[in-house]
């Protein structure tokens, strides 16, 4: 889901919520779906070096992940 908000309208409308639009990013949300499914399956048919990095991302030293994101 993104939301926008019209940098030209108000930041609160009258009943006290934010002025916004609500967007659902449908192809995103596929993509999250099939990186998921991929990453359960252990990542099949990934190079050797995407594998070395993936490997390099989830170490246990790393704090947090290569974007920031929530693999769950």
């Amino acid at each position: 889901m993104y939301v926008y908000r019209d940098p030209g309208m108000k930041p609160e409308n009258e009943y006290g919520n934010v002025a916004a639009t609500a967007i659902e990013l449908v192809l995103v949300n596929r993509v999250r779906a099939r990186v998921k499914q991929w990453r359960g399956e252990g990542y099949p048919g990934v190079t050797r070096t995407t594998q070395e990095l993936l490997q390099w991302w989830q170490k246990d030293h790393r704090h947090g992940n290569a974007c920031g994101l929530d693999h769950s």
